[in-house]
């Protein structure tokens, strides 16, 4: 019976991360490379590992993931090592919280550079919420429509430049908050029923993806 049970909950479970990786990739799959910037350890690359190529700062997660043979470099996000329009598509997952806004006006200018007009672009990121800032390395969490406001068209800007005019905003996902009771036998329900969120609970991070015209 224990068996059992376990097949049907590693089966069933919900693991948020891990699906939003898959959706991430739905969009970036018919593209012939995938950019990871902010890599981390390579979650993303157990999408299509010969199809990703990924950069971080971080020594020890780039001497992890060249363990696991992935394609990989240490390079800074706000100078990424790629001729102008050379990248296919980008995915950007769970950065750009760890910078200050105009560090993150130059990776958003950066990845405008190497986007290849048509390329694709998904960006995802947390919003405040009460665990934002149980990690140190948390700065401050960005709205998507900051993303949206300087990388598409109508916009104004006031203070730093507007990026590109030259992105469409394609699709917005928001992740909410998952419902436990933090009692084991209780919360097994709770974890199948967060694949489809909770809307009435507070929103924590987002999937967002836009397309840059051609």
């Amino acid at each position: 019976m224990k068996k059992l049970l376990k097949k049907i909950w590693q089966k069933y479970r919900f693991e948020p991360e891990k699906e939003e990786d898959k959706i991430a990739y739905s969009y970036l799959k018919n593209y012939d490379w995938i950019l990871d910037v902010g890599c981390g350890e390579g979650r993303f690359f157990a999408q299509k590992p010969k199809k990703i190529r990924g950069i971080d700062w971080n020594r020890q997660s780039i001497k992890k993931c060249k363990e696991k043979g992935y394609q990989v470099k240490r390079a800074d996000a706000r100078a990424l090592p790629f001729k102008d329009e050379s990248v296919p598509a980008i995915h950007c997952s769970h950065l750009i919280e760890h910078f200050l806004p105009v560090d993150v006006h130059k990776i958003l200018s950066e990845i405008n550079r190497v986007l290849k007009p048509g390329g694709m672009l998904v960006i995802r990121s947390p919003l405040m919420w009460d665990k934002f800032y149980a990690d140190l390395t948390h700065i401050k969490p960005y709205q998507p429509a900051a993303i949206v406001r300087y990388l598409t068209p109508g916009h104004q800007q006031h203070t730093l430049r507007q990026i590109t005019d030259q992105f469409q905003a394609i699709c917005l996902k928001w992740n909410y908050q998952p419902f436990a009771y933090q009692v084991k036998y209780l919360d097994a329900p709770f974890n199948i029923l967060n694949r489809w969120g909770f809307p009435w609970l507070k929103k924590n991070r987002y999937l967002l993806v836009l397309r840059k015209k051609q």
